[in-house]
């Protein structure tokens, strides 16, 4: 139960923290360091003791490679998806409903334009 309660755990605090950070005015372009840097500290704090997965993806990859018991999976990502809810309901009350912002986006659709508008130049004549 140790180990269900972790990834509980774990994966709320992940989601709280997206939902902090991309919601509303939120962290803007240190977004990912905030999310990486929340994921490396439950990891730590809990990957000894259920293997730090956090996702239910994650818990699928790692089943499908014979790494964790058949009998562990249904109660990971059932304790996984949980933490999620209960995190989103926290996001939920705390954002007020705020919206993403799109400015949170645009850096990286700036740089795919940037990226292949010399290719379209070649591709034009």
């Amino acid at each position: 139960m140790q180990k269900y309660l972790a990834e509980f755990i774990g994966t709320f605090f992940l989601v709280l923290t997206i939902g902090c950070t991309v919601i509303g005015h939120g962290a803007g372009a240190l977004a990912p360091l905030a999310i990486g840097s929340a994921l490396m500290v439950m990891i730590f704090a809990g990957g000894h003791i259920s293997g730090g997965h956090f996702n239910p993806a994650v818990t699928l990859g790692v089943w499908l490679r014979g790494k964790c018991g058949t009998k562990d999976v249904a109660p990971y990502m059932i304790f996984q998806i949980m933490g999620a809810v209960l995190a989103a309901l926290v996001v939920k009350f705390l954002k007020g409903g705020a919206a993403l912002h799109r400015s949170n986006q645009r850096p990286y659709r700036r740089f795919w334009q940037s990226f292949f508008s010399p290719l379209h130049s070649f591709t034009s004549y």
